[in-house]
């Protein structure tokens, strides 16, 4: 995979099941008021981190989608994405691996000036 839609990236991160060439992308989060998920959330969900916590809470109430799952720590964030196919997580650029790939969004890369998590 090299290019996701923010659509895409939207609707993983709002437990969707979202997969890419037949495989099923498993989303992992930053802690919950971490600046990285804060301004993630900002972007992607376009929530704040109360809304996003009603968000959940009304999913887990109506039987919905759960939430990705939570990594504490930026490095086993990137061990656990580098070692498990189909894991998908956002960093910020200089906490990339080699076993790691890069992915642009609606065909833009990082470096792009126009990159939407530019923040």
């Amino acid at each position: 995979m090299r290019d996701l839609s923010f659509a895409d990236l939207r609707q993983l991160y709002r437990g969707k099941q979202v997969s890419v060439s037949g495989t099923k992308l498993v989303p992992f989060n930053h802690p919950a008021n971490s600046p990285d998920r804060v301004a993630f959330d900002r972007i992607v969900l376009g929530m704040s981190p109360e809304e996003v916590g009603r968000y959940w809470i009304d999913q887990r109430i109506r039987g919905g989608d759960s939430p990705p799952r939570t990594i504490d720590s930026v490095a086993l964030l990137v061990r656990v994405v580098g070692a498990l196919p189909g894991a998908f997580a956002y960093v910020r650029e200089g906490f990339s691996a080699s076993d790691l790939k890069v992915v642009s969004l609606d065909g833009r890369s990082p470096n792009d000036h126009h990159y939407p998590l530019s923040y």
